[in-house]
Formats: C-alpha cells, sequence, structure tokens
C-alpha cells in the first residue's frame, strides 16, 4: 500500500485504515523504508529511521459468500546501550496490527490489533505529517484509546458508513468503546464518533470532516474533550503538478500547544518520495528532510 499525497488523504477520509487496505489480495507483502534526517531549534542534528514497517496480508473465500482477509504488520529496532556501551546493542521486533476480518454483505467484522473508529473517521485526516507532526495529528482519542485487541464493525448503508470498537485488552471485560457514523456526500464526508473509556469512566465526542476538491484535498478533527478541552487540527494538500504537492496543517491542543507545518513533496516514481519539511509553533521548531520508499 502506498500512502502518499493526496491519495493518502482520500482512502484515510473513507475510514479504510492501513490493515484493511493491505489484505486485498494474498498472501502479498508491503511496507515502506522512512528515513529522516532532522534538525531541532537549529541544534543537534539526527538522522535515522522514521517509521519503517513490512506487513503481509491475504484473503480468502469462506462459506455463505464470505471473505476472511488477515494482516500483520511490524517494524524490527535496534537499540544502543547507552548505560554499558560495551554491552551489545538490544533488537526487537514489535507488531503494529495483527488483525483477521470476516466480510459480506452486511459489512467487516475485525478481531486484533489495529486502527480504531476515531482514527479512521476523523484522525487519518491529519495523519500525513513525517518527521515534524503538529499537534492533533493522528488522533486515535484523547482519553487513552490507543490501539488495542479489539473487535470492530463497520457497514455502509447507501451515503452512512457506521463504525464500532470494543477494546478488549485489559483482560477484564470491556475496556473501551467506540461508536461512530460517516457520511459521504460525494466530494467529501462528516463524520461524528462517540468514546467512552470503562477504566477511567471518560468519554468524548469527535467530529472529523474532508473535502476532496480535485486539485487539493483539506480535512481535520475536532474533539469535545472528557477533560472540557476543545483540541483540534486540519491539514490540506496541494497538488502543484503531477510530481509535487504543498502540505500544510495546523494543530491546537486548547492547552496553550499550537503547531503548524508546511512540506513540499516529490513523487520520483516507482514507490520513491522525498520531502522538505518545516514545523513551527510552541512545540520546538524544525526542519527535516525525508525519503520513503513505499512497496
Amino acid at each position: 500500500m502506498k500512502k502518499t499525497t493526496i491519495a493518502l488523504l482520500t482512502a484515510a477520509a473513507m475510514g479504510t485504515s492501513g490493515a484493511v487496505m493491505a489484505a486485498n489480495h494474498g498472501p502479498e507483502i508491503s511496507g515502506r523504508v522512512d528515513m529522516s534526517i532532522t534538525n531541532l531549534d537549529g541544534e543537534k542534528t539526527s538522522f535515522g529511521d522514521r517509521s519503517t514497517v513490512v506487513g503481509v496480508g491475504g484473503s480468502t473465500d469462506l462459506v455463505g459468500g464470505l471473505t476472511g482477509s488477515y494482516f500483520v504488520r511490524g517494524n524490527y529496532t535496534v537499540d544502543a546501550n547507552d548505560d554499558d556501551p560495551g554491552d551489545d546493542a538490544e533488537s526487537n521486533v514489535n507488531a503494529d496490527y495483527a488483525s483477521f476480518t470476516v466480510s459480506g454483505g452486511f459489512g467487516s467484522l475485525s478481531f486484533g490489533r489495529q486502527d480504531n473508529v476515531v482514527y479512521n473517521f476523523a484522525g487519518a485526516h491529519t495523519d500525513v505529517y513525517r518527521s515534524l507532526p503538529t499537534t492533533g495529528r493522528n488522533l486515535y482519542g484523547e482519553a487513552g484509546f490507543q490501539p488495542g485487541e479489539a473487535i470492530e464493525y463497520y457497514g455502509t448503508f447507501d451515503m452512512l458508513t457506521i463504525g464500532g470498537y470494543v477494546d478488549t485488552a485489559a483482560g477484564d471485560g470491556i475496556d473501551n468503546v467506540q461508536l461512530g457514523g460517516l457520511v459521504d456526500f460525494g466530494i467529501g464526508n462528516a463524520s461524528l464518533i462517540y468514546a467512552e473509556d470503562d477504566a477511567s469512566d471518560d468519554s468524548e465526542v469527535v467530529f472529523g470532516a474532508f473535502v476532496d476538491f480535485g486539485v487539493a484535498s483539506i480535512g481535520g478533527s475536532y474533539t469535545d474533550s472528557f477533560d472540557g478541552s476543545n483540541p483540534f487540527a486540519v491539514a490540506a494538500i496541494v497538488s502543484l503538478d503531477d510530481m509535487f504537492n504543498v502540505i500544510v496543517g495546523y494543530g491546537d491542543d486548547d492547552d496553550g500547544v499550537e503547531d503548524y507545518n508546511v512540506s513540499v513533496v516529490a513523487d520520483l516514481g516507482g514507490g520513491l518520495d522525498a520531502r522538505v519539511e518545516y514545523r513551527g509553533g510552541d512545540s520546538q521548531d524544525g526542519v527535516a528532510l525525508n525519503a520513503r520508499y513505499s512497496f
């Protein structure tokens, strides 16, 4: 799966996570090699892996006209032992997605670890940054709703797509629940999601919106958070030509942190793109050069 430029925001706004999109055939290998050179506040410059991952997905026909699909994705990291340089570095394999999905005329029902409803319907609109994300990028929910082991349902009925997410990772019953709806109006969509965390008894409402004008796309999210704050974020992608795109974004956590981001992305073909990025605001200012190869 290649999640770059306008295709990224368009796919995300349809409520389709990376885990779902990658499991169209099978078995199929997908992933990316993503490296960055970053300088923050004009001081130390660092070079390293941004978000390199490898995944495998596939599907098979089941009884009654149903389809079963699977997707597993992870990364390999090497952590140096800073306390004792004489010791060997430690390597780790981490799985960020691991799910099995049954789909048919009723919609799709998934089991495992994948993106939740808040991300698919709203947060993915601003998941377009690389090394220097703004406040509110990649929203999964404010009340601790990070991806976990869950049961998840999506069904589309004419213009309306409904989504439900029940996280049972805590091992003591339902940990948190998300219920949402997304209305597709042709050139864009709007969504509303309710999320409740059972452990803390916190709840929130998230609103998402996306519009595709052809040469430009814009999307964003707004949250009525459990703590009374109202963080929001917005991102736009403007196509200059077949090769170059400009991404601009803004995020405000409603707690004194505001950031903006401007980047120019060059599609070099063959799954390779390069990016020059600048972030300013209340977080660390910075510049970054990024190269990503997607396959």
